[in-house]
C-alpha cells in the first residue's frame, strides 16, 4: 500500500513539509501550536516548516476572532494543482526539445501492446500548447475500436481538455467512418466532440482503402490500430515532415464537411 507522505516527497514537498500537511489535514483549521504539538516538532520548526507550505499553497491561513489557524488544501485541490502544472510542463516540451538542435539520425521507434500506449498518445495531443494542432486520418475500423477503447469519463476529460487549451484536429475521415461518433459517444461527449477546433474532410475507403489511423504531432508520428491494442510512435522530423506533405497532399484533395 502507498504511504502518503513518501509520495508527497515526490511532489517537491520535504519529509517534514509532507508531515505537517497531513496533521493540518487531520486537524482541521487549527493553530500552529497544535501542529507543532501533533507533529512532536518544537514551535519553531513547525513554523519554519508552514510557512514554506504556505508559500507553495499547500497551506492557507484565517484569521478567526483574531486567532490565526491554519488550513491544509483539501487533497482534491492537491492534486488539480500538480495536475496542472503537469499539463503546463507537457506543453512546453517542444520548446525544451527545440533546444538540442542536433537532430538523431536514427528515429525513435517504440511499440506498445495494449492500452496504455493508446491514453498516453492522447495524453500527450491534450497537453500540447494552447494554440497547437495535430492531424489525424482514420478508417471505419479503427474508429469502431479506438471509442471502445475509453469510458464516458475518459473521453470527457480528452475532449474538455482539447477544448480547454483550443488545440486544434486537422483530420481526414472516411466516409464509412463519420456517423460512427454520434453512435458511439454518449450526447454529452458527442456535445464536446462537435465543440473542438475542427478542420475536417473526408474520403471514401473506396477510394483510399485505409481503415485503421495515424496521427501526426510535433515530430512523432503515432500508428494506432485499436482493434489489436497496438500503438507504434515514430519519432523523427525528417520522416514526420514527410507524412505530413502527403497528408496534407491528401487532404487537399478531400471533400470538405459540415457535419
Amino acid at each position: 500500500m502507498i504511504k502518503p507522505q513518501g509520495l508527497l516527497t515526490q511532489f517537491g514537498l520535504s519529509p517534514q513539509e509532507a508531515e505537517m500537511y497531513l496533521v493540518a489535514l487531520a486537524a482541521g483549521p487549527t493553530p500552529v501550536s497544535i501542529i507543532a504539538k501533533k507533529s512532536s516538532k518544537t514551535r519553531t520548526a513547525a513554523y519554519f516548516h508552514i510557512t514554506n507550505l504556505l508559500e507553495k499553497g499547500i497551506l492557507k491561513e484565517s484569521r478567526v476572532k483574531g486567532k490565526r489557524l491554519i488550513i491544509a488544501l483539501p487533497p482534491q485541490e492537491f492534486a488539480d494543482k500538480f495536475d496542472r502544472l503537469t499539463t503546463d510542463l507537457k506543453s512546453i516540451v517542444p520548446q525544451l526539445e527545440a533546444l538540442n538542435r542536433a537532430e538523431s539520425e536514427t528515429p525513435i521507434i517504440h511499440i506498445t501492446e495494449s492500452t496504455k500506449g493508446f491514453y498516453e498518445i492522447y495524453d500527450v495531443i491534450s497537453s500540447l500548447p494552447v494554440g497547437s494542432q495535430f492531424r489525424i486520418f482514420e478508417g471505419s475500423v479503427a474508429m469502431k475500436g479506438e471509442f471502445d477503447l475509453g469510458n464516458d469519463e475518459q473521453w470527457h476529460t480528452l475532449f474538455s481538455r482539447l477544448v480547454e487549451r483550443k488545440i486544434a484536429t486537422k483530420a481526414l475521415f472516411t466516409a464509412e467512418a463519420m456517423a460512427i461518433p454520434a453512435r458511439k459517444l454518449s450526447p454529452e461527449n458527442m456535445a464536446l466532440f462537435q465543440k473542438r477546433i475542427w478542420d475536417r474532410r473526408f474520403i471514401s475507403e473506396t477510394v483510399v482503402p485505409f481503415k485503421d489511423m495515424f496521427l501526426i504531432y510535433g515530430n512523432t508520428i503515432a500508428f494506432v490500430f485499436p482493434q489489436l491494442k497496438l500503438v507504434m510512435t515514430i519519432q523523427h522530423e525528417s520522416i514526420t515532415q514527410a507524412l505530413t506533405a502527403i497528408f496534407d497532399g491528401l487532404f487537399s484533395f478531400a471533400s470538405k464537411t459540415n457535419v
